[in-house]
């Protein structure tokens, strides 16, 4: 009975972890996946503690659906995109600053509407508690530039500032940095 018992526990804490890989994707991008890949690499992710089927803390063990769902946070993030189920900081190493946040408190606590615009979209994401509760994602029909980050404009200020080039050529460079400065100036 003894050996039964421990070959059951053993089988049962088997199927408790799950491996995660980061896997190169098409274009460069991280993908997240339950099987190993070639030129990916294992996650170091600890396995669940349980005991009687809850976890230590007296929350639910986690189940497949729990990782497939952290598993698609993760690309999300990756990607740029928010996600329904990210936490706070997740949507703000994901998305960057908000260009607005609208705070309502309906009594059952602060809810945020943070508006983020990208590429001709405009995403609504709304939070409550700490997550992302809901997504609402609008295409505005005129798409922005992308905006230059801060070391296009300052390579671009070098160049413009350069004396060796020709008279014509500095004046190139000076107009590719008014034309950064104005694409930054329309990011905001």
């Amino acid at each position: 009975m003894h050996k039964t018992l421990a070959l059951l526990l053993a089988a049962l804490a088997g199927t408790a972890s799950a491996q995660i890989y980061q896997c190169p994707g098409p274009g460069g991008q991280k993908v997240f996946q339950q099987s190993p890949c070639t030129g990916g690499k294992e996650l170091d992710v600890k396995p669940v503690q349980q005991v009687g089927g809850t976890m230590l803390g007296g929350q639910a063990a986690p189940d497949a659906g729990d990782v497939d769902r952290r598993l698609s946070i993760l690309q999300a993030a990756e990607r740029g995109e928010p996600a329904v189920g990210m936490t706070i900081d997740q949507l703000d190493r994901a998305m960057g600053a908000p260009h607005k946040v609208n705070v309502a408190n309906y009594g059952g606590g602060p809810e945020e509407q943070r508006i983020y615009r990208r590429d001709g979209r405009t995403f609504y994401v709304y939070t409550r508690d700490g997550l992302v509760s809901g997504i609402q994602n609008q295409e505005t029909g005129r798409r922005k530039p992308a905006c230059p980050s801060s070391r296009e404009l300052r390579d671009a200020e070098t160049d413009a500032s350069a004396q060796t080039p020709s008279a014509d050529e500095r004046k190139r460079r000076a107009q590719r940095l008014a034309d950064l400065k104005q694409q930054d100036r329309d990011c905001r």
